[in-house]
């Protein structure tokens, strides 16, 4: 019977750490580009809030683009760096999971793609 109770408990942990973690990182983002500079974006992105009581809170995240990022619009054209202005709205997915927090370098992340949408 203990043995049950401890795989119950640990099975238990184990679904709740991969909640966890799918629930509070991210692969991709979506924000307006607020400064380019020298091959990074400053990108409006989201911070989990723990609680609904919490208003929004705006936080910046520089997006480093390796030579290997794809960049494009959303009609599937290719674009540079250079063609993203400031204020444009992009879709930014990430090399790898990320979790976002009021750390500022937390949100210092890599891009694998840049969509810009018109």
């Amino acid at each position: 019977m203990k043995k049950i109770i401890i795989s119950f408990v640990l099975v238990v942990a184990i679904i709740v750490s991969v909640l966890f973690y799918f629930g509070l990182s991210t692969k991709s983002f979506e924000g307006k580009v607020s400064e380019i500079d020298d091959g990074q974006l400053i990108v409006d992105c989201p911070v989990p809030k723990l609680s609904s009581n919490v208003d929004d809170i705006g936080y910046a995240c520089k997006v480093h683009t390796p030579k290997n990022t794809v960049i494009n619009n959303n009609s599937g054209e290719n674009l540079s760096l250079a063609d993203i202005e400031l204020g444009s709205s992009v879709f930014v997915v990430l090399s790898k999971r990320y979790f976002f927090s009021k750390d500022k370098s937390s949100r210092e992340v890599t891009a694998e793609e840049i969509i810009v949408l018109y």
